[in-house]
């Protein structure tokens, strides 16, 4: 609760709970030592996600752009043409192998989702099929799409890479959040840890993973247990249900096990949490 908040005529003034801590100059410190997002996940496991993984593909129905897709994310976002090649030439190989009027349920089930992913009729698939000379054609068309796919791809695995490396792709930290109520200001999230989407549009997000905000609030010293726990307990009313972690960073060890019970994170100052706790819903 750092900074000039006296535009404001906020509840905790109306409540009493004015930490006259939050103007010090050690509260700004600690407050300024949370905007590193390496020394939160140090504090906070649950930042530390796992994403050495690929993840799913939302248009999961679709065989072939998956395949480009993953063809793409392995080769670290750098799908060459000689590789797109290779894959068109693989995809008309096993057309050819699937004629018309074959039994096999897979061999149609194939034609039909070439013909449906590169927009040609089954009618149209089925002359390309029957007639060699217009191999070259069908190639064209399968080549220029997988081009274009492939170019789109590529982009979208860089991002992505970049997003799963850089935790500040991931993360917004956001201080001295307020807390609102209609046009009343119930108080200040001392800090907000605001998970990113990605933002590609291939690739869902976070291996559906759900990450929870993080809501810190900073405390030099506690001058009270009761005044602290009701002052977070009253800013959690108005999370709006949303998947979070609430914690409290102090150096202060005497309440340690009290907030804990009653499902307050407790990050010390230098010190890497042990317990990775549940999230609220």
């Amino acid at each position: 609760m750092t900074g000039e908040k006296s535009r404001f005529k906020t509840h905790e003034k109306l409540w009493n709970i004015d930490d006259k801590t939050l103007t010090t100059p050690e509260h700004d410190r600690m407050v300024i030592d949370l905007l590193n997002i390496e020394y939160l996940m140090q504090l906070i496991p649950e930042l530390k996600t796992d994403f050495n993984k690929a993840p799913s593909h939302k248009y999961n129905n679709d065989n072939r752009f998956l395949e480009i897709l993953k063809a793409s994310y392995h080769n670290a976002g750098n799908l060459r043409d000689e590789d797109v090649l290779e894959l068109t030439n693989n995809l008309i190989d096993g057309i050819l192998k699937a004629p018309p009027g074959g039994t096999d349920p897979k061999e149609s089930e194939m034609r039909e989702s070439v013909a449906r992913h590169y927009h040609i009729s089954q009618h149209n698939l089925d002359k390309y099929i029957r007639a060699p000379e217009l191999y070259q054609e069908l190639h064209n068309i399968i080549l220029t799409q997988d081009r274009a796919a492939a170019k789109e791809a590529n982009q979208s695995v860089s991002e992505l890479l970049r997003w799963k490396t850089d935790p500040k792709a991931r993360y917004q930290i956001l201080l001295e959040n307020p807390i609102k109520n209609g046009h009343f200001i119930i108080g200040y999230w001392d800090v907000v840890v605001q998970p990113l989407e990605y933002p590609g549009d291939f690739f869902t997000m976070g291996y559906e993973i759900d990450r929870p905000a993080i809501y810190i609030e900073v405390k030099p010293t506690i001058r009270s247990f009761g005044e602290t726990l009701r002052q977070i307990k009253t800013y959690q009313e108005y999370l709006g249900g949303r998947r979070s972690i609430t914690c409290l960073y102090t150096p202060d060890t005497k309440f340690d096990s009290a907030f804990e019970s009653q499902g307050i994170r407790i990050l010390h100052p230098g010190t890497q949490n042990p317990q990775a706790g549940e999230a609220s819903t």
